[in-house]
């Protein structure tokens, strides 16, 4: 027995070591990629709530209607989302524009909104830093069924698509596994799945070939994120 053991492992026995080390390891990077995909929504979740919130605050005390309602100094309503969002913050609704980020995101806020001279919060959310799209025209008595906040799709248009292929990446338009991040009027805010597994897809049909957006039909307009360059 001491002989055996001076001798140490065979090539065989390290061989069998080292592929179960690999079995398990290709076990366990699926179950960490899948927490860490399911802490990431929680996250978006929750920046999707407090944007909504922020909004409600502000239609309590403009007659129920939201930021891009509003009058700019030219008389013209913010013609994007990150225009509407930065009215929080002229308001003094909000002073951090890091809910406006979300994980796994290529739209990331640096946290700068402006000096305190600086009114008018010209920095906060600029192009680049918003990673949800709003929609545009609703009032907080319109709908509770129409979606409100939700994370930035394929294009600015109404009944929106997303990226299923882009899943993980910082691509425009991409999704979750699961689906996407979407507040509703109701202020409820959580995953919807979509209809495809792979490429470009909407949300799911919930019935008679209708899903959250096209149930409302051609009544909205989607105020898409200003990107930058």
């Amino acid at each position: 027995m001491k002989t055996r053991l001076q001798q140490g492992f065979t090539l065989i026995e390290l061989l069998v070591v080292i592929t179960i080390i690999a079995i398990l390891a290709s076990l366990a990077v699926p179950t960490f990629g899948r927490i860490q995909e399911k802490g990431n929504i929680t996250k978006a979740i929750s920046n999707c709530r407090q944007i909504i919130t922020a909004m409600r605050i502000y239609s309590s005390d403009h007659g129920g209607n939201y930021m891009d309602n509003a009058k700019t100094e030219d008389d013209t309503n913010p013609q994007d989302a990150n225009s509407a969002f930065r009215i929080l913050f002229t308001e003094n609704i909000l002073d951090n524009e890091l809910i406006f980020g979300s994980p796994v995101s290529k739209y990331v806020p640096d946290g700068n909104i402006g000096g305190k001279d600086d009114t008018q919060r010209t920095k906060a959310v600029e192009s680049g830093e918003c990673h949800w799209m709003m929609t545009k025209g609703l009032s907080d008595s319109a709908s509770g069924s129409v979606p409100l906040v939700y994370e930035n799709a394929t294009s600015g248009e109404w009944d929106p698509t997303w990226d299923i292929d882009k899943k993980g990446t910082n691509a425009r338009g991409r999704s979750w596994s699961s689906g996407v991040v979407i507040g509703m009027n109701d202020s409820s805010v959580g995953i919807q799945p979509l209809e495809e597994k792979k490429g470009t897809s909407k949300l799911k049909d919930m019935g008679e070939g209708n899903n959250l957006f096209s149930q409302h039909g051609e009544d909205f307009e989607v105020l898409d994120i200003a990107e930058g360059g």
